[in-house]
């Protein structure tokens, strides 16, 4: 024990004089130094801010003039409206092979007083979705055998040229029906919709058919589950060795620039980006959506619908924050867009109409 106790002066002698030093260096940084975890003569490069060309309520004021104009004209292209974040400016995403519709030229003509960005993108559909029926399938059987389906899988439509969306999130009506949330524009007239799980070929599984479909304000689907489908409140994250299924915790609202949001598509399976705008709106065919977000991500034509999500710390659980309207490539500089409906805005609509829903949660 005596041992010890002249050991432990020893070691306390020897450590002091770096504990003092340590001390005094940590004594003697500023605040901002301690905050930032930097040495003092680093501060003024933090503080080198470049000064933005327009001010917040300048670009809310010109977007707000865009929006107008955008709904006014009932564009027949497809196009994108927002304010990114990271250039300080108002861009808009437009098709390339519209772009000389006699509408959408009135509209470019009558935004250039706002002087947005402009990017034309190529909106041709590129995706290999199966056009007919493969020849060893018996669609219309029922089967015996309960398949899951969780957010992310395929929704395949019979026989018709875009013949894959992807499942959003699983809701229940105020009915107590359980049904499948997608994007509206995936809505084809009476037509069925079968699983198709990721790396698949459409299955037997029957889900049901969309019986209503908002394209405007939102787009949005429901399809309530009458087939061989149990659902589950997660999302397929099969690639992943540890997480193959994301276990949906509860639904939050995208609160500022920078989150990471992540999408779980047919096509793209789970991929991540960050937030660049938080208002945004959308034309496609005359329709018009507003409120939305945008995620500087690649998606591919048969992910939409597909949830949109942010990960909690033990990465099993995930917190849902929209679904997937579509995207655009901008350019080689500033990259690929997704635009997102929000679930807050999903909600909101719906309750309006009377058609209110409740989102499923693994809790």
């Amino acid at each position: 024990m005596r041992k010890f106790y002249i050991l432990s002066i020893i070691l306390f002698i020897f450590t002091l004089p770096k504990y003092l030093i340590v001390h005094s260096q940590e004594g003697s940084k500023e605040p901002l130094a301690k905050l930032w975890n930097i040495d003092n003569e680093d501060i003024p490069k933090y503080l080198d801010f470049i000064a933005a060309a327009n001010s917040t309520a300048k670009l809310n004021y010109k977007f707000e003039e865009i929006t107008k104009l955008a709904k006014s004209f009932k564009l027949n292209t497809t196009s994108v409206g927002y304010i990114d974040a990271r250039i300080n400016d108002i861009v808009i995403n437009t098709c390339n092979q519209t772009r000389f519709e006699e509408n959408n030229v009135n509209f470019m003509n009558a935004i250039k007083i706002h002087n947005p960005m402009i990017f034309y993108y190529d909106c041709k559909d590129s995706t290999d979705d199966n056009f007919s029926t493969p020849n060893n399938m018996e669609f219309g059987k029922r089967n015996n055998i309960v398949k899951k389906i969780l957010a992310g899988d395929g929704l395949y439509k019979i026989g018709t040229r875009n013949g894959t969306c992807t499942a959003g999130f699983v809701a229940t009506t105020k009915e107590n029906i359980i049904c499948i949330a997608t994007a509206g524009h995936c809505y084809l007239n009476d037509a069925e919709y079968y699983l198709r799980p990721w790396n698949s070929e459409p299955t037997t599984y029957l889900i049901g058919k969309m019986n209503f479909a908002y394209l405007d304000k939102i787009d949005f689907g429901l399809i309530p589950i009458v087939g061989d489908v149990k659902p589950e409140p997660s999302i397929r994250n099969t690639d992943s060795e540890k997480y193959r299924e994301l276990l949906i915790d509860d639904d939050i609202a995208v609160s500022h620039y920078g989150v990471h949001l992540c999408v779980s598509g047919y096509y793209s399976h789970v991929k991540c980006g960050y937030v660049i705008s938080l208002n945004g709106f959308a034309s496609f065919q005359k329709h018009f959506q507003e409120n939305l977000f945008i995620v500087n991500l690649a998606v591919i034509n048969g992910d939409s619908g597909s949830p949109l999500f942010s990960y909690k710390q033990d990465l099993m659980r995930v917190s849902l924050s929209g679904i997937l309207l579509g995207g655009a490539n901008t350019d080689e500089v500033y990259g690929n867009i997704a635009t997102v409906i929000t679930i807050s805005s999903i909600l909101n609509t719906l309750r309006k109409d009377g058609r209110e829903i409740s989102v499923v949660t693994a809790n």
